[in-house]
């Protein structure tokens, strides 16, 4: 399993993230933590919908919903979203009622299988 730390601070529009690399064809094993913050004190999603919008190196967009854990949210990659190999990019949309706050990007890279 590869667990994927992701951190956003809203209030300087930064993004604090490693290099990530998955593995292209890995299924139900790539989880992404990500976790929100505003001047450093954590954002609280509350009953919030989150999606997580991600771009694929063939610029085809796929949507993969969040799930709140502990106010983090949790995304387990699906095995269309590593479908290709290169770079992908990412963000997340938090919607409540008549509010939407979308993340900075972030990106990770996909590589291809030996295999």
């Amino acid at each position: 399993w590869s667990r994927l730390e992701l951190q956003f601070n809203q209030s300087k529009n930064k993004t604090e993230i490693p290099h990530i690399e998955v593995v292209q064809g890995d299924n139900e094993t790539n989880v992404l933590n990500i976790k929100t913050t505003n001047e450093g004190k954590e954002y609280l999603l509350g009953d919030s919908i989150i999606e997580i919008a991600f771009k694929k190196p063939d610029e085809t967009v796929v949507i993969q919903n969040g799930v709140i854990v502990t106010d983090k949210i949790r995304c387990i990659l699906d095995i269309d979203t590593i479908s290709i190999p290169g770079k992908v990019l990412g963000e997340v949309r938090v919607k409540n009622d008549n509010f939407l706050l979308t993340t900075s990007q972030f990106e990770f890279y996909v590589r291809k299988s030996i295999r």
